[in-house]
């Protein structure tokens, strides 16, 4: 699960400012779930990285479709259910 590449350039466009404030907002909040993920693999740690992956993905709207296919994959793939509470 943490094979996934980041593809974090999709906040590189600028459709508007709130756009990318959003987006920049978003990959704040799933970069750190993904550190605190990757330094404590536990069931809540990856539940906040998936649901942090998840708001990303929904919600900037400048990731590319392929971006968000790619993040979609991740999504699906998760199981954080095979890890300690």
């Amino acid at each position: 699960m943490l094979g996934m590449v980041f593809l974090i350039n999709g906040c590189s466009k600028k459709d508007s400012t709130n756009n990318v404030d959003n987006c920049a907002s978003l990959l704040t909040s799933f970069t750190n779930a993904y550190t605190a993920f990757a330094t404590n693999q536990t069931q809540q740690t990856c539940n906040a990285y998936i649901q942090a992956l998840r708001n990303y993905v929904n919600g900037c709207a400048t990731l590319t479709p392929a971006q968000k296919q790619s993040y979609n994959q991740e999504l699906n793939s998760a199981d954080c259910g095979v890890l300690k509470p």
